[in-house]
């Protein structure tokens, strides 16, 4: 290590390996929402460093093309993504929608490597970290509480998606609408409103005169 002009300056070969060993920040949200489950290790934070990826991508990528197997499992430290497929009257249906904090994509496609009819696309500029089908196995099979977690986190997705059906069938337009507020403030601000309609099953043209009700 040298000194010059008061301020220490590390050789310049050492100072790119010290650089690469800080994690970025968007690993900082993922390891809070993990740990919002439980504790996580030092050990498992390691292998994420090096399994996982940080990726900024803009308004309107196209994250995963529909016909292909999708190739990767998003973490959306921020920014919205929108998963959809083209139905046969060829209008597009929103399946999920997905702000900070979520994990998102195809995730039967992606689980049992088939091909999917879906289209993930980012409705913002987003920054996201990814992994592989083969990193996402490693970190399964190697760290010492991403397996729990991850059995507990998508037991968590199945409930809510059962809860997204029961919604459909049972509540009203204006009732679906009024908890989808309540539950995703930010989406309102990032999601264009014929998404919202079309992943709440409402009409757009019903959702507007919704919308202009409630603040009437």
């Amino acid at each position: 290590m040298q000194l010059v002009s008061g301020i220490f300056h590390l050789p310049f070969t050492n100072l790119i390996t010290a650089l690469t060993m800080v994690p970025h920040p968007a690993f900082q949200i993922f390891i809070d929402m993990v740990e919002g489950y439980m504790p996580m290790p030092e050990y498992d934070r390691q292998l994420c460093y090096d399994h996982m990826e940080v990726i900024h991508v803009p308004k309107g990528t196209v994250l995963e093309a529909p016909g292909n197997i999708p190739q990767h499992l998003y973490f959306i430290c921020g920014g919205y993504l929108r998963n959809f497929h083209v139905n046969a009257e060829g209008k597009e249906v929103t399946a999920d929608l997905g702000g900070p904090g979520r994990f998102f994509t195809s995730y039967t496609h992606f689980a049992n490597r088939t091909f999917s009819n879906e289209t993930i696309e980012c409705l913002t500029d987003a920054t996201l970290l990814r992994v592989n089908q083969k990193s996402n196995e490693y970190l399964y099979a190697h760290g010492s509480i991403i397996k729990e977690f991850t059995i507990q986190l998508f037991s968590q997705l199945m409930e809510l998606d059962k809860q997204r059906v029961e919604e459909l069938t049972t509540l009203t337009a204006e009732q679906r609408y009024l908890n989808f507020m309540e539950t995703h403030p930010g989406m309102l601000q990032n999601v264009p409103l014929q998404h919202i309609a079309s992943f709440l099953g409402i009409n757009p043209g019903s959702l507007s005169r919704i919308r202009a009700n409630l603040v009437a």
